[in-house]
Formats: C-alpha cells, sequence, structure tokens
C-alpha cells in the first residue's frame, strides 16, 4: 500500500520511472497509486517504469499506462479518472486488493484522494459490511472509526465476543468505590468517540458482546458513545460490562 500524489521527474535521458516504482526486479507491489505527474525518456508508467518479472495486483493511475514496460504479471490495475480518486471508487479498489494480500494497510477517502492508515486485524468486508468474529476485530473496527477513517463504515457480528472473562465478579473496590484492579482488565474506546460521531449501520445478529471495560472521566461510555444522523445499532446484547 503506497501512494504518490507529486512529481517524479528523472533528468535527461533517464529511464525507468514510475510514481511508486523505477523497477520492479520479481517483487510484489499490490493496493498501491498514483495522480502525481511522471516525467523521463523511456519506460516510464504511472505507477512502475519497468516490470520485470515481477507481480503489479490492484493498482491505478490517473496518468499514463500503469507500466511503461511490462515483462511480468499485472492484474486488476487500471488508468481511472481524477473523479473515480475522489468518489471512493479507487479507495474501495485498493482495499479489496490489499484485503486479499492479507495486509494492515487501509485506504480511506480523503477530499481528492485516498490516503491510508494502519489498521492490524481489520475485519474481512463482503459487499461493503465488516464481518467482526473476534475481540481482536472488534477493537480494530472501533479504531477505524474513531480515526475519522470511517465514520460511516457498516459492520456486522458473526459470534459472540469476550473482552475480559468474568469481569463484573472480578472487580475489586476501594472504601469509596474506585475500582483498585482496573490494569488488570483491557480498556475499550467506544465506537464514534470523538468529534465525528458513528454514522454507520451495525448489526449484532442476535450476538453478544460480554466485559466490556472502561475508566474514563470523558462523558459516555458503552459499546458507543456517539450516534450520529443516519446511524443505526440493533440486535446486539452487551452483558457483563
Amino acid at each position: 500500500g503506497c501512494y504518490n500524489i507529486g512529481t517524479v521527474s528523472g533528468s535527461d535521458g533517464s529511464f525507468y520511472v514510475g510514481g511508486v516504482c523505477g523497477l520492479n526486479y520479481s517483487g510484489t507491489i499490490t493496493g498501491s497509486y498514483n495522480t502525481g505527474t511522471v516525467k523521463g525518456t523511456d519506460y516510464v508508467g504511472g505507477v512502475c517504469g519497468n516490470n520485470y518479472k515481477g507481480i503489479i495486483t490492484g493498482c491505478y493511475t490517473n496518468n499514463k499506462d500503469i507500466c511503461g514496460f511490462n515483462n511480468g504479471t499485472v492484474t486488476n490495475c487500471d488508468v481511472k479518472t481524477d473523479a473515480e480518486f475522489k468518489d471512493n471508487t479507487v479507495c474501495k479498489l485498493l482495499n479489496t486488493a490489499l484485503q486479499n494480500a492479507n495486509s494492515d494497510v487501509h485506504f480511506y477517502q480523503s477530499v481528492n484522494y485516498p490516503v491510508f492508515i494502519i489498521v492490524p486485524n481489520l475485519p474481512k468486508l463482503v459487499d461493503d459490511v465488516y464481518q467482526i468474529s473476534n475481540e481482536k476485530e472488534l477493537y480494530a473496527f472501533a479504531k477505524l472509526v474513531n480515526s475519522y477513517a470511517e465514520p460511516s463504515a457498516n459492520a456486522v457480528l458473526t459470534a459472540d465476543i469476550t473482552v475480559n472473562n468474568n469481569l463484573l465478579s472480578s472487580l475489586e473496590f476501594d472504601e469509596i468505590g474506585n475500582v483498585t484492579n482496573k490494569d488488570s482488565f483491557e480498556s475499550w474506546d467506544p465506537i464514534g468517540n470523538g468529534i465525528d460521531s458513528y454514522k454507520g449501520k451495525f448489526d449484532g445478529q442476535g450476538h453478544t458482546i460480554s466485559g466490556l471495560y472502561r475508566d474514563s472521566n470523558e462523558i459516555g461510555a458503552g459499546l458507543f458513545k456517539q450516534l450520529g444522523s443516519g446511524g443505526e445499532i440493533k440486535n446486539v446484547g452487551v452483558i457483563d460490562s
């Protein structure tokens, strides 16, 4: 997952010039794009100047061909319009390629082009809906929303999830009611916790989430913190939390 939005310019007589890579010698380029200007004399490509026995998958550019010269494998790559870089079309294609490659890189749509964040353990995406099956994927989904990357992301639960086992019975308190063993528990940062609230659709499909623990003076605690216009939460149980 790489991208270039600036100018790549070789000197007079230069060759093997690309927006992302000049020479791909038996390597792999996945889920990358270029919207910048690429200048050179020979073997000049929007993404790669010379793809020599390399593999390029799910890459896009808005100018020139993907490769100036190709002697390798290029699949699911294309030249896209500026509008397609701005309207989330390319962003979705990049994320599909990266998820198929099990990458932690995830693109989200900014005003003019996709930018990326690193989100380990992101759930599988099926028809634009994240399939959350375990604790790590639940936390990854929350990070995706709370980093303002995808406040309108849709998700379903595909299994019951437990974050902290037997949470309520494990809590220990001092004489005025403060939890004294809070460091024993994994803390939860509610979805929609930030300036931009959650605006997607979250369907628990009848599953439960157990053992959520939040220790904070901030207003708002729960599986979600703020639900925005168009947001919907249904069919999910929060227990032992």
